[in-house]
């Protein structure tokens, strides 16, 4: 199971449909309600400009050493990408994280 911390529509719809051709189950969880059933999860997509966005990447972090957390940001706010870089996660510009969607849910990011 994916959990997806995403709460833009037009992403949102990209996970939905590209999950779904691969038959991959995904999730979409308000990032500031994470309950013990999703922190089991491995692999959790985050939006970071969500303004909880770094919060529930770091909680999940902290609770599942084990988990593969991917979020991503626009081009334009480049710091994003060390400050995620710096807490163990992994972070990609808009654009690499919807061309890279199908390796991503794959596992093979």
């Amino acid at each position: 199971m994916v959990t997806s911390f995403v709460d833009d529509l037009i992403v949102r719809t990209k996970i939905e449909q590209t999950a779904k051709n691969l038959g991959v189950a995904v999730r979409h969880v308000d990032p500031r309600k994470i309950t013990e059933t999703e922190l089991n999860d491995t692999l959790f997509l985050v939006d970071y400009m969500h303004p909880y966005g770094f919060y529930a990447a770091r909680t999940v972090k902290n609770m599942n050493k084990d988990a593969k957390i991917i979020g991503f940001y626009p081009h334009v706010r480049g710091y994003m990408r060390t400050e995620a870089e710096r807490d163990g996660l992994v972070a990609l510009t808009n654009s690499e994280f919807t061309a890279r969607l199908k390796d991503i849910l794959q596992g093979r990011l």
